[in-house]
């Protein structure tokens, strides 16, 4: 009988920290049920190599040793192909499957044969191997509870949307116009498109302006990245003003979902009588899954069968980037699958972009928040709509192996989104009992100093389209439509654009480029 410092566990922890690990890591973009496959196979795995090798080996130690080898071996492999990916020595590469993976392999099997020719049966060592392995596990662990709990405080802290029925005026919500706020996520301004891609998009904003757009020329976002962007654009005003968790060198991103979703644009619109209406995307900290009308598309088949974003990344940081990239026939549809993990993102575009026409027949007021992830990666809508087969667009962690692709693949997406947008937003114009107000809005630009460069239009029926000017960004967005559709009282702000790193606050000024648009 074991005492229980004796039994050997650590094989078992040692297979599931990798993923812990990963989604520790990626806590701040991803659901913690994307790992829940990929654990299971790792530990069901690991259980069985180590079942079979107590068998044949009639040794807890050695099997639990010799299955650890193993763990090691297949999780150890992709990270050090990536960091050796592109070393040279004297001119050749040495991070090359074809050379990397039959000396590792060769090393790792040198060191199981010496472990089975050993009389040792490194009982020893397993006290030891435990308490690292649990130490990993718990470290990983407690990363991702420390975020949660955080983030669930300051979604406490910034409060819930009050939809008191007695707060709500009904009697004139029929003459209340939908607000729809759609943002189309990294499109860029005019300006950038035509100096950096080569690209005009000029006969998209023709077209916008045709059915009563205004498009500000110069428009930045304020800050430049998703989650600081909607955390001000949605509060109407900036970070720095927001109270003392977004002072200078504060800890970042736990604060901003709780202010993508329990904003004040919410607060002071849904007790006039507004239903807000939300999107599922793959962002799930910026969606609104406590809007009154939640929207979810049915997952088909190829989206339950495919691999997930983080499933691929997972396994192309183990042992499995070898058969990935090799495609051989018998891996090559599962090889496919860790190329080309976005049958959920095109199904849940997809449907957003069918279903968006639509929100107008749903009765009563609405404040519609539309979040579509297009243009920004991965790269795979071509720009009548059919997906992109050449995975140079987005092999390399959903980016494009070079510039040419790059510049290729986003100007093919503006090409889709601007094609479908220009039908979605004719369709609910028409269709709207009352004008609509109607926002399209780039939530940051692209790279470098375009970072904060991007594409805002506004369809402001009654005249209010006067109040706009060519450098609006959007904290004043829904200070001009509050103060001038519903009497409030929000001044205009200066608009400035700030950088900020996510992992703590340091807002830097990030001045304007375009000797057009500086004053």
């Amino acid at each position: 009988m074991f005492k229980f410092k004796g039994i050997p566990f650590y094989p078992l922890l040692l297979a599931v920290y990798p993923v812990l690990a990963m989604l520790a890591f990626n806590d701040a973009q991803t659901q913690l049920n994307v790992g829940i496959r990929p654990l299971l196979i790792c530990l069901g795995g690991a259980i069985i190599v180590f079942a079979v090798l107590r068998l044949l080996l009639h040794s807890w130690s050695r099997a639990a040793l010799l299955t650890g080898l193993l763990v090691a071996w297949i999780f150890i492999y992709g990270h050090l192909y990536n960091l050796l990916k592109p070393v040279t020595v004297l001119g050749f590469a040495i991070g090359r499957h074809r050379i990397l993976f039959p000396i590792y392999t060769l090393i790792w099997l040198s060191l199981a044969w010496g472990l089975l020719r050993s009389k040792n049966s490194f009982a020893s060592a397993i006290p030891i191997l435990n308490g690292i392995s649990l130490a990993l596990v718990a470290l990983a662990v407690g990363q991702i509870t420390v975020y949660s709990v955080q983030t669930k405080l300051a979604q406490l802290e910034q409060g819930t949307i009050n939809r008191q029925s007695s707060q709500v005026n009904t009697a004139n919500t029929s003459q209340l116009p939908d607000i729809y706020y759609i943002i189309l996520d990294m499109y860029t301004r005019s300006d950038t498109l035509q100096s950096y891609f080569h690209f005009d998009n000029q006969p998209f904003l023709d077209k916008l302006k045709g059915m009563g757009f205004y498009v500000a020329t110069c428009a930045r976002s304020n800050y430049t990245s998703t989650e600081t962007s909607l955390s001000s654009s949605l509060n109407l005003d900036y970070l720095q003003n927001l109270g003392p968790k977004f002072a200078r060198g504060s800890p970042g991103w736990s604060a901003l979902p709780p202010l993508i979703k329990n904003n004040l644009l919410r607060k002071e619109l849904e007790p006039l009588g507004y239903q807000s209406v939300a999107f599922q995307n793959e962002y799930m900290w910026a969606v609104w899954t406590d809007a009154d009308i939640y929207l979810v598309p049915t997952p088909n088949a190829q989206v339950l069968r495919s691999l997930t974003p983080f499933e691929a990344m997972f396994e192309r940081s183990t042992a499995a980037a070898f058969l990935v990239d090799a495609q051989s026939v018998l891996f090559k549809d599962w090889a496919s699958q860790v190329n080309f993990p976005y049958a959920e993102h095109i199904n849940q575009v997809t449907y957003l972009l069918d279903k968006l026409p639509t929100i107008p027949s749903i009765a009563g007021p609405k404040l519609v928040f539309v979040h579509v992830l297009v243009p920004h990666m991965p790269y795979i809508f071509k720009p009548d709509g059919s997906l992109q087969t050449d995975e140079n667009f987005y092999r390399d962690a959903n980016n494009p192996i070079n510039d040419a692709y790059y510049q290729k693949g986003y100007t093919d997406q503006i090409q889709f989104i601007n094609q479908r947008m220009l039908t979605i937003l004719q369709k609910i114009i028409s269709t709207s009992t009352v004008k609509p107000i109607i926002i399209v809005q780039g939530d940051h630009g692209v790279k470098n100093y375009n970072r904060a460069s991007i594409l805002n239009a506004y369809y402001l029926p009654g005249g209010v389209e006067k109040k706009l000017y060519p450098t609006i960004s959007p904290v004043n967005t829904f200070r001009v439509i509050l103060d001038n559709y519903f009497g409030k009282q929000y001044p205009l702000l200066d608009d400035t654009s700030y950088t900020t790193p996510l992992e703590y606050f340091d807002f830097t000024p990030l001045p304007e480029t375009s000797p057009d648009c500086i004053k």
